[in-house]
């Protein structure tokens, strides 16, 4: 999930894993062009949480893909100023 959603400057994106997963997060704008690399390694098994600094984003939409070897999800997030 990612918190708060519209985000002004920062929001928290939160995962929770059954098991330890090697996860990538990353950022692409509304084209599809990867905006940033959030996180790329393993995570720990239960609550995962990173903050996502928006402040430098441009207004607009915005997806966080989420990937690892057994889930994968599209998250959109909206910025706002």
């Amino acid at each position: 999930s990612i918190s708060p959603n519209p985000a002004n400057s920062n929001t928290t994106i939160s995962l929770n894993l059954e098991k330890s997963s090697e996860m990538k997060i990353e950022l692409f704008n509304i084209v599809g062009k990867k905006v940033s690399d959030v996180f790329t390694g393993t995570l720990s098994k239960g609550d995962n949480k990173f903050n996502l600094n928006t402040s430098e984003l441009i207004a607009g939409v915005y997806f966080v893909k989420l990937s690892g070897a057994e889930r994968s999800s599209i998250i959109k997030i909206a910025v706002t100023h």
